[in-house]
């Protein structure tokens, strides 16, 4: 029987049914730009929160509840870098550091800018009609995610996982490449739907195992994940999607015309 805690992280994982049916494939879009489009709102969010000095744990959060909207939502209906930027905001206000909306939604046009080639940075002008209507969609979006994804928001801190379990198999943070290498590809992760199938002791099991290889370093002889309540099959598919995201070409933006909240003008570079 699972702890009282444990069933707000067990509620998060999504059923087979729900990860092979996503409402995007069902409005015609192919599964590649798909995940490019994910992957590509993700990379927003990331580095929106560098610009912003927030935290890994936000910016983590953030691209779980993305990664998670899009098995509800259809990217046909709500754009990605609306989706993105309602993520953002939201998971700051979770992990007790809400951001003011402005600030967020200067940090993402910026990202688009230099993502889009922009020698120079402009900045949002707020006395213009189109700021409040961005601002306007943002809200709107975050209201749709948090529905359709029934108010499920306890994100699951992975790292904390890695970190333990990197010191328990001998590898000390401090004075090892291994943990290091591990919490890079545990942070990249995120770019996938790896938490929205598994838990984040499965995924960090993963990244440890996959940064062990890396780097050659032996670990425990023996299957030593069983010791985390990680499955043998579950390691070898985490360990796959890992490796496949690492040949994934730079994602790009493409303008699907969403139905819902298409890209705001006011972030059109």
């Amino acid at each position: 029987m699972r702890a009282k805690g444990e069933d707000d992280v067990y509620n998060w994982l999504l059923p087979h049914h729900v990860l092979a049916d996503p409402p995007s494939a069902k409005d015609g879009v192919p599964p590649e730009q798909e995940r490019a489009l994910r992957a590509f709102g993700c990379d927003v969010i990331r580095d929106a929160a560098a610009l912003l000095g927030a935290g890994a744990a936000v910016s983590c959060k953030a691209q779980a509840l993305l990664q998670r909207a899009y098995y509800h939502l259809s990217l046909r209906s709500y754009d990605v870098v609306a989706t993105a930027a309602a993520c953002l905001n939201t998971a700051s206000k979770l992990d007790q550091v809400p951001l003011p909306l402005h600030v967020i939604l200067e940090s993402v046009y910026r990202v688009l800018q230099r993502r889009g080639g922009a020698r120079s940075v402009r900045t949002l002008d707020k006395l213009r009609p189109e700021y409040r209507d961005l601002r306007d969609a943002i809200d709107h979006t975050e209201k749709s995610v948090l529905r359709a994804i029934g108010f499920a928001i306890c994100v699951e801190p992975a790292h904390c996982h890695l970190l333990l379990y990197a010191k328990l198999l001998g590898f000390p943070f401090h004075d090892n490449a291994v943990p290091q290498t591990a919490l890079d590809m545990l942070t990249d992760s995120y770019r996938t739907a790896l938490h929205c199938r598994f838990a984040g002791s499965v995924v960090a099991c993963a990244c440890l195992y996959l940064s062990m290889r890396h780097h050659r370093r032996p670990g425990p002889s023996g299957e030593w994940w069983r010791l985390y309540d990680t499955d043998t099959v579950d390691l070898v598919e985490c360990v796959k999607a890992l490796a496949d995201m690492y040949t994934w070409p730079a994602p790009r933006y493409t303008d699907l015309r969403c139905r819902e909240v298409a890209l705001p003008q006011a972030l059109r570079v």
